[in-house]
């Protein structure tokens, strides 16, 4: 690994000026003219950083800030889930079902797979509905097309 450059130094020092200003809720325009006042300029001009500057450093902590955040919360999530596995070992061998059942809900919730199954519940409701209402629109009777569609299923499967 090679040592920064002068010109990374200055870019990180800039950035670093950049994060802290933007944390207290300044506008890019702000920052320009709080990086001016505090002595920080372009070293190739000695003019204040262009607006352009800023908006690409501001651009870069906001993708860096968002790395760090999904890191934490990928760690934080991690750590939930392996305290759950823990409760449910500890409900699974003290027989407390409604601790493993509750534990199990719970994990649906953190992982996300308790509403895709709601949200793949809905989808088929809807589905159905729409299905009935086609069937009933051509004045056949739903009930008895939904056995004959059962009944056909079940047919082939003993083919």
């Amino acid at each position: 690994m090679t040592a920064p450059t002068a010109k990374q130094d200055n870019m990180e020092q800039r950035r670093a000026k950049v994060a802290q200003l933007r944390l207290r809720l300044l506008s890019s325009r702000e920052i320009c003219q709080a990086l001016a006042q505090s002595g920080i300029v372009n070293p190739h001009t000695g003019q204040p950083y262009d607006h352009k500057v800023i908006l690409s450093d501001l651009a870069v902590l906001k993708r860096e800030w968002k790395e760090q955040r999904t890191e934490v919360i990928d760690e934080h999530i991690d750590r939930q889930f392996m305290e759950q596995q823990e409760i449910k070992r500890a409900g699974w061998s003290g027989k407390d079902y409604e601790l493993v059942r509750k534990t199990l809900r719970d994990e649906m919730e953190l992982l996300g797979t308790k509403k895709a199954q709601e949200v793949n519940l809905n989808v088929n409701i809807n589905v159905v509905i729409k299905l009935i209402e086609a069937i009933e629109a051509r004045g056949e009777n739903a009930s008895d097309w939904f056995l004959e569609m059962l009944q056909e299923m079940a047919d082939a499967d003993t083919d």
